[in-house]
C-alpha cells in the first residue's frame, strides 16, 4: 500500500511537469498569470475558470484519545463508575502525502478539494492509562482495597503503526472584494460550507505495563506485563465533519497569495471500534460533539504558472457518546465514551495553475 501512494504521488508530479514543458512551448511570452482577478489581458473579456493544483508531503502531529467511565450498563443493572476509568491516547506524529485542487468559476465561486495520506507507518508509542483500579485482599474474601478514582494505577506503553485518510472538500461565495491599487493588492472574502471527512487506523505491540499500586497488592493481582511483539490491539476511529467556513484571500502584485479559513462545525459524527485481541473483546462507539477548524496557506507563483505553497493546518474534534463492549461475540455492557483528537500539519507543496 505504500508503495503504491508513493507511485500515485510520483505520477502527479509528472503530469504536472508534463504540463508545465507544454507550458514553456506555448505560453514562452506570457510573463505572469492575472491570479484570481476573473480579467484576461483583454479587459472585455471575462474569466468564468481558473484551477489551481498542487502536490506535495508534509509532517502531522498530534493525537486521537478516548476515555470511557460514568454510566455503566449492564445485563444485571445500570449504576455509576468515575469517570474517567481508562483513557487510551494514539499519537499522530507521521509524514504524508498531499494533492490539493482549488477551483475558481462563475466570477464569484471557489471550491477547494483535498486529499491526504500517510507515506511512513511508524507514529510514536500509544500509551493507556487506568484509574481507580482495586485490589482483593485475601483472595476470596469479598474485601476489596483501591487507592480512589484518581490514582493512576496502571500504564503501558505499546509501539504503534498507523494509517490515516483524510479527505476535505469546500464550496465558497465571495462575499466581499476590495482592490487597493496603491500597493496593487486585492483583498476576498469568502463564506461557504464544507465537509471533512478522516479515518485513522491503527495497530499496537505491547512494549510493557506498569502496576503503579505497590506492593500491598498481592504478587497474582499485579498487572505487570512485558510485550512480545504481537499485534495486542487493533483501534479504528472515523470522523464525518460538515462545517461552516470563513475564508480570506490577499493577492499581492500578482505574485503572492496569503490564504486564511476559519472553520466551525457544531455537528461531528464519530465513530470508533477498539479491538483488544488478546481479551477477545471489541468495542465500538457512537459519539456526537463539535469541531474547530483552521488554517493558513502562503504561494508564490512564478512566470508560465507554476507555483510552491506552504501551509499548516489545524484540527480540533471534542465529542461524547457511549461505548458498547462485547465479549466473544457477546454484549457485555455500555459505557459513556469522550473521544477527542487535535491535529496540526506542516506541508509544502508545488503546482501549476490551469487558465
Amino acid at each position: 500500500m505504500k508503495h503504491f501512494k508513493i507511485f500515485i504521488f510520483v505520477l502527479f508530479i509528472i503530469i504536472n511537469i508534463n504540463s508545465f514543458i507544454s507550458a514553456q512551448e506555448t505560453n514562452s511570452d506570457h510573463n505572469n498569470i492575472n491570479i484570481f482577478s476573473h480579467n484576461t489581458e483583454d479587459e472585455n473579456t471575462t474569466k468564468n475558470f481558473q484551477a489551481l493544483v498542487s502536490a506535495g508531503i508534509g509532517k502531522m502531529s498530534g493525537h486521537t484519545t478516548y476515555q470511557i467511565g460514568g454510566t455503566v450498563e449492564e445485563p444485571s443493572g445500570t449504576y455509576e463508575m468515575h469517570a474517567p476509568i481508562s483513557e487510551l491516547m494514539f499519537p499522530l506524529e507521521i509524514y504524508t502525502i498531499n494533492l490539493d485542487a482549488s477551483f475558481f468559476f462563475l466570477k464569484s465561486f471557489n471550491s477547494n478539494l483535498s486529499f491526504k495520506t500517510n507515506i511512513t507507518d511508524r507514529t510514536g508509542n500509544m500509551e493507556d492509562r487506568d484509574w481507580g483500579v482495586p485490589w482483593e485482599d485475601p483472595i476470596g474474601s469479598g474485601i476489596y482495597y483501591w487507592y480512589g478514582p484518581d490514582h493512576l494505577d496502571v500504564y503501558s506503553e505499546s509501539k504503534t503503526d498507523m494509517t490515516l485518510y483524510i479527505f476535505n472538500l469546500d464550496l465558497l461565495y465571495e462575499v466581499y472584494r476590495n482592490n487597493f491599487s496603491s500597493c496593487n493588492t486585492d483583498f476576498q472574502v469568502y463564506a461557504g460550507l464544507g465537509y471533512l471527512y478522516q479515518e485513522f487506523d491503527f495497530e499496537c505491540r505491547l512494549i510493557r505495563q506498569y502496576d503503579l499500586r505497590g506492593d500491598v497488592v498481592p504478587v497474582n493481582q499485579r498487572l505487570d506485563f512485558e510485550g512480545d511483539g504481537s499485534v495486542g490491539l487493533t483501534y479504528n476511529v472515523k470522523s464525518h465533519i460538515p462545517y461552516l467556513e470563513i475564508s480570506s484571500l490577499l493577492i499581492y502584485d500578482q505574485n503572492i497569495l496569503l490564504k486564511a479559513n476559519i472553520g466551525y462545525s457544531p455537528y461531528v459524527m464519530l465513530y470508533d471500534r477498539d479491538n483488544h485481541k488478546l481479551r477477545n473483546k471489541i468495542s465500538k462507539a457512537e459519539c456526537k460533539g463539535s469541531s474547530l477548524l483552521f488554517s493558513f496557506a502562503g504561494s508564490y507563483f512564478f512566470k508560465n504558472n507554476i507555483f510552491i505553497k506552504g501551509q499548516i493546518d489545524y484540527v480540533k474534534v471534542d465529542t461524547e457518546g457511549k461505548q458498547k463492549q462485547y465479549n466473544n461475540g457477546t454484549w457485555s455492557g455500555t459505557i459513556d465514551q469522550k473521544n477527542f483528537s487535535e491535529r496540526k500539519s506542516l506541508d509544502i507543496s508545488a503546482g501549476y495553475v490551469f487558465n
